[in-house]
């Protein structure tokens, strides 16, 4: 009957001890952002490096991990914000604020055959080796797409790090799906072409609690967010 009373004293408690350690330092403000592993780090990089320039006092640390790490601490106020593709909206008291979208795209090496063409589509890529991202966060919503479609994508080889699938693709191992803004401009060895049928997009949005969007320093953040993206 008192666990629950108990739980959340617990919880309170732990939440004073890292608002205090959070503080504890005089001349910055620390802010935690917690960002999804298979968003691409040169693409927010530059906003983080102008925030940083513009607000000396505030003190970033970027926790990168899956989605549901990052909720997780957010839930237990490890974190003030996470910057991730949610499919749907977390229950609960979260608010969201999207940032921008991105199209998936083709990735294969430069000697590939798909570089001579212009559209490919689902069927096309079920006659090559697949590289298949583990933490693709659409990994549901293609593998329903493929079944209606009634498309077979036959997973070559599996990781859990884009850096591994691009090193892979590089090597002309295969041929990956993967979000736009991951692969950098002028890749070494690597070309890109749109996903022309179907069309697939991801939303990333910055998610946060009511309680942290109260605090100067994440409303800071938040607003040059809307304004960057």
């Amino acid at each position: 009957m008192i666990e629950p009373s108990i739980r959340e004293i617990v919880r309170k408690t732990q939440a004073v001890k890292a608002e205090a350690a959070r503080f504890s330092r005089l001349n910055t403000v620390p802010l935690r952002i917690g960002v999804m592993t298979t968003i691409a780090a040169h693409h927010l990089s530059p906003f983080f490096a102008n925030f940083q320039q513009e607000r000396p006092h505030v003190e970033l640390e970027l926790v990168v991990d899956s989605e549901c790490n990052l909720l997780n601490q957010l839930d237990e106020d490890g974190l003030d914000l996470v910057i991730s593709a949610p499919t749907s909206l977390p229950a609960g008291h979260y608010q969201s604020l999207k940032l921008y979208e991105e199209r998936y795209v083709v990735v294969f090496n430069e000697k590939h055959r798909f570089n001579q063409m212009q559209h490919i589509d689902l069927a096309t890529i079920q006659t090559e080796p697949y590289l298949d991202r583990l933490n693709c966060e659409l990994r549901e919503t293609l593998r329903s797409v493929c079944q209606g479609r009634q498309v077979n994508l036959y997973a070559a080889y599996r990781s859990n790090s884009e850096e591994w699938i691009l090193s892979m693709v590089r090597a002309g191992i295969g041929v990956a799906l993967m979000p736009e803004f991951t692969i950098t401009k002028n890749a070494d060895k690597i070309r890109v072409r749109y996903l022309s049928d179907p069309e697939i997009r991801r939303t990333i949005c910055a998610i946060f609690p009511l309680s942290s969007a109260a605090k100067p320093e994440v409303a800071e953040v938040l607003k040059s967010l809307r304004m960057s993206f």
